[in-house]
This record gives structure tokens, sequence and C-alpha cells, in this order.
């Protein structure tokens, strides 16, 4: 409901403004001042014409050497010839041609008339009607504006003839309007008397357009020109021929068109200034500055396109937006209003005005606690709640108790707050702090919560303390049992190779039958597979132990130097035919590689796991295929061996290198293992101070990418990444 009166207001303030502002531009209030101001400016750029123009001036010297008061018909017939002859495209007669005087010489002047021909020839509408007939006929009885300035040539009368400054300019038969660039300077137009023509035949006026003219006849037709000292009729007309040639008219239509935009635009920057601004003495610099500011604009609009500049009736347009816009914000039109309806005293209307947008509730009541105006918040809560809601607020007013706690419709109780903003008046802003309330409310249980939570804290803290040395205890006790662990794994391991060793050794001699034939061929077999579990069972021991001496910290380092493409090449000759059962291609482009102190026996048991893992895990057949990488750098050495096989999820990789763990997929069931190579392979890696990496994609293979330092530590290191990696082949 707010929104809407809001909505409602700023669509009638922005109709009035524009209306308003509409009017100002049609009517352009002192009007006469901005046209002064815009001749002033645009008379004193002195910008040069073209020198096309050419004024012949019947002088009264010139009647004086021919002994005659007026100009006689047969030297007017001269001059025409030797204009014509010197090259004149068109020419202007601006001379009255009467049948006061004698025809004898009509002949002459109607042959040269005749001559030039009715494109050529220009005549004033005054003269003979049997001279017409040979020469365009134009209106030189031009008007000027109300203050006696010529800003554009205008005919007399619609049907007196054409316009002369156009017909001189471009030949046109038209009787609109020719607006005058007064950018030109006047001075710039040759002037000629006729006794230069007539004493100068061979004159070259080649192209030029020429207007012959008798100053001292001309009376009241003589048109003013601001800051000129050529105030002649023929000025005139060729300063709006000029213009008419630059196509001056578009020019000064689209300068009309930018003022009506900037008038447009200040009365926007009005009503934007005074509806954001809320200190009158600011506002009020703010305007005295945009009267400067708009006279800069027109200075750049006549500097643009050189039309009339209407600094005035823009900074109209702005105030008409300051001044619209400030009164329907102190809502001045509806406390006017109420005034004169009689039902509001001034008090109460001024105080009613400065509260009536309030967003909270704002009621005024009478003497006796009616409501009298309500805002569009108010009526939201007075629809909600009781019906003795002003009742209730008056008495508020009178004995104020803090506060009113009234229930809705819902019964939900709600809290208000009563500012009363205007001692002399009954005007009450209402603040609804139901939610402030609960919130206090809330924040009580809260502190009480806390309250409990801090004696909570404190038995726990209490609690933590006597647990912390429980704790101490279970973790000595803890150690104790993995170091027992450890020492019994590595115990057990070391009890069970004795007897393993013999199995194997009999099995295999068994196998072999070295001491004669064993009889059933199920005995051979069966020798067979005893001989292969005694291995298998031999190698899980052997992998127990090993890791069981990392854990415990008694894996002791045999450190030599050893050439590490050796140990690779040897590591690769031992799975070889574990590969070539399984038809997978070993690759390895051997490089030299420096020397690394290292245990030979433990890298090379890395790279047999690693290797052995590989093959197992790449399918069979021509297309598989586990490739051997090495980078080295000044400190260590990278090593990375890649499959194109069933490759690893991204979950199973983490756990992976845990003991005992496999990837439970339909592929790797097929496969047999215990879960302990990648594990104790990234121990013997770390042991050395090495770094142990798997990237794999499910589906396309895997990489395992270990480092080898130059010289290891007795403490594992850290080795930072140079950001060098090797790409395993997919």
């Amino acid at each position: 409901m707010i929104q809407s009166k809001i909505k409602k207001r700023w669509r009638s303030q922005f109709i009035a403004t524009l209306f308003l502002t509409l009017i100002a531009i049609v009517s352009q209030p002192m009007g006469q001042l901005d046209r002064i101001w815009s001749d002033l400016i645009l008379t004193s750029k002195k910008s040069p014409i073209t020198q096309q123009y050419l004024i012949v001036n019947v002088t009264t010297q010139d009647t004086s050497k021919l002994n005659a008061n007026i100009l006689p018909r047969h030297v007017l017939a001269e001059t025409l010839t030797h204009l014509q002859d010197a090259g004149a495209r068109r020419i202007m007669v601006d001379i009255t041609l009467s049948e006061a005087f004698s025809s004898k010489s009509d002949p002459l002047l109607i042959n040269a008339m005749k001559r030039l021909g009715q494109d050529r020839l220009a005549i004033s509408q005054g003269s003979d009607p049997k001279f017409t007939s040979h020469a365009t006929f134009v209106d030189l009885a031009l008007l000027t504006d109300s203050d006696g300035w010529t800003r554009e040539v205008r005919t007399a009368h619609k049907n007196s003839g054409y316009n002369p400054a156009r017909w001189l300019a471009k030949g046109e038969l038209s009787k609109k309007s020719a607006k005058v660039d007064l950018r030109y300077n006047p001075a710039d137009i040759d002037r000629v008397s006729l006794t230069d023509i007539l004493e100068n035949p061979s004159l070259n006026i080649s192209g030029r357009d020429v207007i012959i003219s008798t100053d001292y006849i001309l009376g009241s037709s003589r048109i003013q020109l601001p800051l000129s000292e050529f105030n002649g009729r023929s000025t005139a007309i060729v300063l709006g021929g000029q213009s008419v040639v630059d196509e001056y008219e578009q020019a000064a239509k689209t300068a009309w068109y930018a003022t009506i935009g900037v008038a447009l635009l200040l009365m926007s920057l009005g009503v934007y200034l005074a509806s954001s601004i809320n200190k009158f003495r600011f506002l009020i610099l703010i305007t005295f500055l945009m009267g400067g500011i708009s006279v800069y604009l027109n200075l750049g609009l006549i500097k643009i396109w050189g039309g009339q500049a209407h600094p005035i009736m823009h900074f109209s347009c702005f105030l008409i937006g300051i001044v619209v816009t400030t009164f329907y914000r102190l809502r001045l039109v509806q406390m006017i209003a109420g005034f004169f309806k009689g039902d509001l005293s001034p008090e109460e209307a001024w105080a009613w005005r400065s509260h009536e947008d309030n967003l909270s509730p704002v009621i005024l009541l009478d003497s006796v606690g009616k409501i009298r105006r309500l805002n569009s918040a108010a009526y939201d809560i007075k629809n909600l709640l009781e019906g003795d809601f002003g009742q209730k607020c008056f008495a508020e007013l009178r004995n104020p108790t803090g506060g009113l706690i009234l229930t809705d419709e819902n019964g939900f109780a709600r809290n208000f707050l009563l500012e009363h903003p205007n001692p002399a008046v009954a005007i009450m802003i209402i603040r609804d702090v139901t939610k402030t309330a609960r919130q206090f409310d809330a924040l009580e249980a809260e502190k009480r919560v806390m309250q409990k939570s801090i004696e909570d804290i404190r038995y726990t803290q209490n609690r933590a303390l006597e647990l912390a040395g429980t704790y101490q205890q279970e973790k000595i006790r803890v150690e104790e049992v993995s170091q027992l662990k450890s020492k019994f794994l590595a115990n057990m391991s070391h009890e069970l190779r004795t007897p393993l060793s013999a199995i194997i050794g009999f099995s295999n001699i068994m196998q072999r039958e070295m001491f004669g034939p064993l009889g059933d061929a199920r005995y051979k077999a069966f020798a067979g597979d005893i001989l292969l579990s005694g291995q298998h069972l031999l190698s899980l021991i052997n992998d127990i132990l090993d890791l069981s001496k990392i854990e415990a910290g008694k894996m002791t380092l045999h450190v030599e130097s050893i050439q590490l493409s050796k140990l690779i090449s040897l590591s690769l000759r031992i799975v070889q035919v574990l590969a070539n059962d399984k038809r997978i291609s070993l690759i390895y482009d051997e490089v030299n590689l420096p020397e690394v102190k290292a245990d030979p026996k433990i890298i090379k048991q890395v790279m047999l796991n690693l290797l052995t893992n590989a093959i197992k895990f790449t399918p069979e057949g021509g297309a598989g295929a586990v490739r051997v990488a090495v980078l080295a750098r000044p400190t260590d050495t990278i090593i990375s061996i890649s499959d194109n096989g069933i490759g690893i999820s991204q979950d199973d990789i983490e756990r992976l290198a845990q003991p005992f763990e496999q990837v439970d997929t339909q592929d790797s069931k097929l496969q047999k293992g215990t879960g302990l190579g990648l594990a104790l392979s990234k121990s013997m890696v770390e042991l050395h101070g090495g770094q142990f990496k798997i990237e794999s994609v499910l589906g396309k293979g895997t990489a395992v990418t270990f480092t080898l330092p130059n010289a290891p530590s007795n403490n594992q290191i850290n080795a930072k990444s140079t950001g060098q990696t090797l790409a395993f082949a997919q």
C-alpha cells in the first residue's frame, strides 16, 4: 500500500514537472535576453565566409559621375553586360525598374536581361511587369525580427516573390526562410562600386554571385545586423545565401534538438537533487552553481552547432525540477489544501506534512482521542489491532507508561513505543518494538543458558584434567603393547622361516625327483603346490618382518653407491618372464644417471614390487605396456613406473599405501596378493628420505612415482617438489 502511494505521488510529480518544463521550452521565458546573449557570442566569432559573392554598390558618387539623380537604364544594361562577360554566375538587381524612365533605353536593358535569362537574373517584386518576364521575381522587402535583428531572411509577403537568399545560393525557387549564421564576418564580403565595374570591363568575377544594390534608397527596408558596420539589405541576403550553401539550417535544427535534450536533462537533474539533498543551504548553493553550468553548456552548444543558445531557458527547466520536487517532497500542496479545508490548523498541517512520509506508523489525534490522520504504515497496524487503538494511544499520550502492549487478531502480543515529536500537536509516531522485545527475552533466556553452560564447562574442565591423567597412562600402555606386538611379529616371522625353509627345500627336491621317481604323477603336482605355497608364505613373512622392523625403528640401511640405471635394468630382466607370459611390453629408455647412495637390496625390492604390481594389473595381450621413466635432478632422482591397466579410483588411492589394503574390483579379485607391496615400498622409500605418490585414472592406468635423495639421512626427509612431473603411459 505504501509503495503504491509513493508510485502514484511520483507519477503525478513527474507529469507536473514535465508539463511545466514543456511550457518553459515553448514560451522561453526571457527569451529576448537569451537571443541577445547568443547573438553577441555568435557575432564575436568573426568566422570567414567563402569568397563567392560580390556586392556592387550604386552610390551617390556613381550617380554624380553620371550626371543623374537616378541610375539610367542604359548604364544598368551596360553593367549587366559587363558582369555577364566577366563570368558572373547569378546576378540580383536590388533596384526597382519602373515606367517613369525613357523607353528609349528599354531595348538595351531588355536585351541584356534576355542574354542572362531567368536562371541567372533576379529583380525586385516592385519592378514594372514588362521586365518580370525576363528575370526571376524575388521579394526584397525582407522582414526583420521584433528586436530589429536579422537572424533569418524572410519574405514580406507569401505571394510577392521567392526568397532572394535561397535563389542566390542555389537558384532555388522557394519562399521558405533562410536562417543566417551570425558567425560569418560581413567584412569578408567583397564590395565594389558601380564605377569600378564600368571602368574595368576586364574585371574577372568568374563563378561569383553578384548583387547590385542602392543603399541610399533602401530606407526602412534596411536590414539590421548586430555589431556590423555593413547594414545593407544585400549583406543580409549574402549571409543568408552562404548559410544555405553550408546547410546551416540543419545545424540550427540539430542545435534546437540538443537544446530540448539539455533542458529535459537539467529538469531531471533538478528532480534528482531536490529528492536526494536534505540540506536546504546546500541545495541553494547547487542551484546558483547550476546557473554558471547552464552558461557553459550553451557555450558548448554554440561552439558545436552555432545555433541560438538558451541558458536562461535551461536554468528555468532546472528550477522547475527543483521547485516542483521540493513542493511535492515537503507536501506543501497537501498542507495548503488541508489548511484551506479548515479541518487542520497551520500547526497541525505543518506537523502532519513533516511526518506523513515516515516509514513508521504516524497518527494525528484530535482533543478527545479521535484519529484525524493516518499515514500508510498506520493503516496496516490499525486493521490488525483493536478498534480503540486511537483511544489507547491518546491515553498513553496523556499518561506515559513507557509503551503499549496490544493483542492483534491472531492473539499475539505486540509491543509499541510512542514518540511525541511536537508538544503543541497531538501527533504520535508509533514504533513497533515487538521484535526487539522478543529479542530481549531471547537474550535473557540465552544468558541463563550461557550461565548454565559456563557451569558445565567448569565441570568439563575438571573432568578433562582427570581424563588427561588417565589418557597419559593409557598412552604409555598402548605404546608398550605396540612395541610388544612388533617384537612378537618379528620373533614369529623369524621362527616361522626355519620350518618353511625345510618345507620349500624338501618340496623342491620331491618336485625335481632328485632321488628317483615318486610313483604316481599326482605326487609331483602336489609337491609343486607345496613349493609355491611355501614360497608365497615365506614372501609374506619376509614382508611382515620388514614392516615390523620399520615400524619398530630397527630397519638398518646398508647404504652404498649404486648405479641406478643398472639396478633398474636388472629389475626389468627379473620380471621379463612374468611380462612375457602375459604378452606385456616393458619400456625403459635407459639414460645416464648419477650415482646415488642407497641400500641396493631395498631399492631393488621396491622396483620389483612396483613392476610386479604393474604387470599383475595390466590386461594380457599385445596392447599392455609398463613404462619406466627417470628424471635426474640436482638433489634427487624421480622414478616413475606406469601402466595402462585397470586403474584405481580416486577414493581407493589414499588407502592403498596401508598394509593389507587391496582394491575391491572385479578385475583385482582375479589377482592374488597380500596388499603389502605398496605399503612396504612406500615405507622403504620414506626410510631413504624420499617421497611416494600414486596417480591413477580408472580404466586407463596407474603411475607410481617416488624420489630418491642423492644422499639419504637417518631421519625421514620431506623433500619439496620442484614442479616437475612425469607422465605415465595411457
